[in-house]
């Protein structure tokens, strides 16, 4: 009986593990990036759109907006998936000067989903862990390459790199 006490009332026993979102279109999608430059990128929802908004260096805007199949929501989906965004940590951070900052915000069936990065990323692998480097890592590209196909754009155009 005390066995079963100390499992239960153990947090890594007792933690739910996260599971991968249904293959279904979001109900609530907000993707954006910025740094400290001015650039900005973001991706939105609204009434099964998606809007894009980018800023350059500039200040010059450019607007697109896309009604995506259910083909290419299902990719997306899998790119999610894929990257393991379900496992994310709600913060990632790294004090330094310069870079930006990034976040993403979803609702896919009953899973809802916030994460935010200050000049960090999720690490591949561990992507609950913060990875050593400010560049953007593997797990965070696959979700930004997957934005980008969504509104057919070039993923190139990430303005913290």
């Amino acid at each position: 009986m005390i066995l079963v006490w100390v499992v239960l009332m153990n947090p890594v026993f007792s933690q739910v593990q996260p599971e991968p979102f249904q293959n279904i279109p979001p109900k609530k999608l907000h993707i954006s990036a910025s740094c400290v430059f001015g650039q900005l990128v973001q991706f939105d929802l609204k009434d099964g759109v998606v809007i894009y908004h980018q800023v350059d260096t500039n200040k010059r805007t450019r607007d697109k907006s896309v009604h995506p199949s259910p083909e290419a929501w299902a990719k997306f989906v899998n790119r999610l998936n894929e990257a393991k965004l379900y496992c994310w940590s709600p913060e990632y951070k790294i004090m330094a000067l310069d870079g930006g900052d990034w976040s993403i915000t979803i609702a896919v069936g009953a899973h809802e989903f916030y994460s935010h990065g200050d000049n960090a990323y999720p690490k591949d692998g561990a992507e609950y862990l913060t990875a050593k480097e400010i560049s953007p890592s593997r797990p965070f590209m696959l979700i930004w390459k997957a934005a980008c196909d969504l509104v057919q754009e070039d993923p190139g155009n990430y303005p913290l790199k």
